[in-house]
């Protein structure tokens, strides 16, 4: 009797409950791993790719979620951190670190990344060295910050440094303090520094006072300035061209003390730095007017924007007339200035700008007004008493300065003459 060899049945393997707890234990870091690396390869693809924005100026908060929502990244923050702030527009084409400097930067803030990928808003450390890129990389401009200081100025010693840092006697005019104290000539600012003296020579004509002498030098954005003043140094010519508007500047670096280190020879009173405005990434404009006693009227007008589709180029100009009499006989002042300005991004972190500034002045300057008499007694005369040349019916002097132009090149925040 022949047998067959026995073949054993198919053996069929079951998943209990102990195999597939052990499955979990073996693969779960695998893919605890892999799931780690796809987020972080995300983030260090997003922070390195540049994206086109189209956030409008708004409250902090507000700005902050648009651009976590088009940067498609996930941002974390304390409201506290954001409440009452607001940033200019981000509008174009920028990285996701650029984008962060030009919303947070001027806010004292700044954008930690987290392992997994994700951003915690941050305030910047007391000290931090930072490289700012963009429109505030010209280092210390205050339009939009609201703030009554700066982060940095360049007054005294040519370095980026903060007002506390600076080792020098500093003060700073922001054009916030400019607007809400109605400060529109630079004679208006300067009788509110702190140790400066405002001497009136004439009804147009003033001079400065610090440490008891004379401040003769006056800068346009580190460069001394193209106006010179016979008289008081302090750019005003013979004839007076007034004090400077201030509506083409956006704040003044008033150094008290020696300024030999950037001004070279000259009285040891002190210097001004007038820092003019720049053009804004956004669009905006803006018309005033005013009228004031003695037939004093004035109106401004300042444009700002870009000029091509992704605001690498953009533009501003800056109009001023005003027209003034006086309670003396034929004293009076006609005077127009214009300030025009380009800034283009070389790259994200290079900015090259130009300006030009233009001003004429037509006055009739009161130079000494009423004398005494010999006895120190009033001479009985009206105080609308003008003691000018004999039969003068016009005005008698025209001064059309030569324009002021300034180029920079801007790297890193540190600006460059050229």
């Amino acid at each position: 009797m022949s047998s067959s060899p026995r073949t054993s049945p198919p053996r069929i393997f079951r998943r209990t409950p102990t195999a597939a707890l052990l499955r979990m234990m073996f693969c779960a870091p695998v893919l605890t791993f892999a799931a780690a690396l796809a987020p972080a390869a995300q983030a260090a693809e997003t922070a390195t790719d540049r994206h086109v924005y189209a956030i409008p100026a708004a409250p902090l908060a507000a700005q902050l979620n648009q651009f976590a929502a088009q940067s498609g990244i996930y941002l974390a923050s304390d409201a506290r951190l954001t409440a009452g702030k607001s940033s200019p527009a981000l509008n174009g084409t920028y990285t996701l670190a650029e984008g962060f400097s030009r919303l947070l930067t001027a806010q004292g803030l700044l954008a930690e990344r987290q392992p997994n990928g994700s951003y915690t808003l941050k305030k910047i450390p007391e000290g931090d060295e930072m490289v700012v890129i963009g429109d505030v990389n010209y280092g210390s401009m205050t339009e939009d910050t609201g703030s009554y200081t700066t982060r940095s100025m360049s007054a005294a010693t040519r370095l980026n440094l903060s007002p506390r840092e600076t080792p020098q006697s500093v003060s700073v005019v922001t054009r916030q303090r400019m607007n809400d104290q109605n400060m529109t000539s630079l004679d208006d600012a300067m009788r509110q520094v702190t140790g400066v003296n405002v001497i009136n020579e004439s009804s147009y004509q003033t001079r400065y006072q610090s440490r008891g002498f004379t401040m003769d030098n006056l800068q346009e954005d580190g460069i001394s300035s193209s106006f010179q003043n016979s008289l008081a140094g302090m750019g005003y010519a013979e004839a007076s061209t007034e004090s400077p508007v201030l509506a083409i500047y956006d704040h003044l670096e008033v150094l008290r003390g020696a300024s030999g280190l950037t001004q070279g020879s000259g009285e040891p009173g002190g210097s001004v730095n007038m820092v003019r405005k720049r053009p804004t990434y956004d669009f905006r404009s803006s018309v005033s007017a005013s009228a004031g006693s003695w037939d004093n009227y004035r109106g401004e007008m300042d444009v700002s924007g870009p000029l091509n589709g992704d605001a690498s180029l953009r533009g501003r100009a800056v109009g001023v007339l005003q027209k003034r009499d006086s309670f003396t006989d034929y004293v009076h002042s006609d005077r127009q200035v214009l300030f025009g300005t380009l800034a283009y991004d070389l790259t994200s972190q290079t900015t090259l700008t130009t300006g030009i500034s233009w001003q004429k002045t037509d006055t009739v300057p009161n130079l000494y007004g009423v004398p005494m008499s010999t006895s120190y007694s009033s001479l009985g005369l009206p105080r609308s008493t003008f003691l000018g040349p004999a039969g003068i019916t016009s005005p008698s002097r025209k001064l059309t300065p030569t324009p002021s132009s300034n180029t920079f090149l801007i790297t890193n925040g540190s600006p460059k003459a050229r």
